[in-house]
């Protein structure tokens, strides 16, 4: 029987690879006031940023209803297809919650499998483009199930901010705390670490940033697959994308995706990330 992939749209991942790899993506909402948007359908990301940096609403964001996921699984699985549904870190939303409601709803009716990838943004793109293609190359399903957790394990996103501000305001800011009142000058990196927010350096500049998240990108090894993330400023995105190319004497360079709505209320503007998994733990 077929297997269908659903994610969040937390994964940061752009709808034509979506579309390409059959990846069915589930979104949050982020609220301006009483305004709701569904992230990625109902605003993109430049609308979003021009709101947040323009307007005087500091937005918020929820996660999709059980219902929102209870429709996804029925229309994919009723035809008696597996899901498997991953997402971001259950430490840093309530997306996972209201998947695993649904799954249990439709306990029975629909196979569905629910996955915690531990991650945020990117790093859930890359594990999600890793199953879906594990998917299209034909794997079963134990096959793919086993890819995941080892593509989970060997994850790693890293990014440098403009401010803790965004952060800090949204209550994600987890170990990253240590950063606050040390940062005068300094732009923070922060990364996801056992499915929290963690902090792993500073730099005065776009530039030194860039040099430190190429250093911890090396610091994982041998990698397997890679992505770029930004927010406001795609010239960041093919800056770094060119540095580590070169210096990493990668075979092509990385792909770049703009941070979603969701992750910019919680990121804010002139943000640069990276996404690895590694060959090895």
């Amino acid at each position: 029987m077929a297997i269908k992939i659903v994610t969040d749209s937390t994964c940061d991942l752009d709808k034509k690879t979506a579309q390409d790899l059959s990846i069915e993506i589930v979104p949050l909402n982020v609220h301006f006031g009483d305004e709701v948007y569904k992230d990625g359908i109902e605003i993109n990301s430049d609308n979003f940023f021009d709101k947040l940096i323009n307007g005087s609403i500091y937005p918020k964001t929820s996660q999709p209803s059980v219902g929102e996921f209870i429709d996804v699984y029925e229309k994919l699985g009723n035809d008696g297809s597996d899901i498997v549904s991953i997402h971001i870190s259950d430490q840093l939303s309530g997306t996972i919650n209201s998947a695993r409601q649904a799954a249990k709803h439709l306990e029975g009716k629909v196979k569905v499998h629910i996955i915690d990838s531990k991650q945020i943004s990117i790093s859930l793109g890359l594990i999600t483009i890793s199953a879906a293609t594990a998917v299209k190359e034909g794997k079963e399903l134990n096959e793919v199930l086993d890819l995941i957790a080892s593509l989970i394990a060997r994850s790693h996103v890293f990014t440098a901010l403009d401010t803790l501000e965004y952060l800090e305001k949204g209550g994600r800011i987890g170990k990253a705390k240590s950063l606050v009142g040390k940062i005068l000058n300094f732009k923070p990196i922060i990364g996801s670490a056992d499915g929290i927010i963690d902090a792993f350096g500073r730099g005065r500049s776009n530039t030194a940033c860039m040099i430190k998240l190429e250093e911890l990108v090396k610091s994982t090894g041998e990698i397997e697959s890679i992505g770029i993330v930004y927010s406001t400023d795609k010239s960041l995105a093919d800056k770094f994308s060119e540095q580590i190319t070169q210096n990493l004497k990668l075979e092509k360079p990385p792909k770049s995706y703009q941070i979603g709505p969701v992750i910019g209320v919680y990121g804010g503007p002139n943000v640069i990330g990276v996404g690895i998994i590694s060959k090895n733990l």
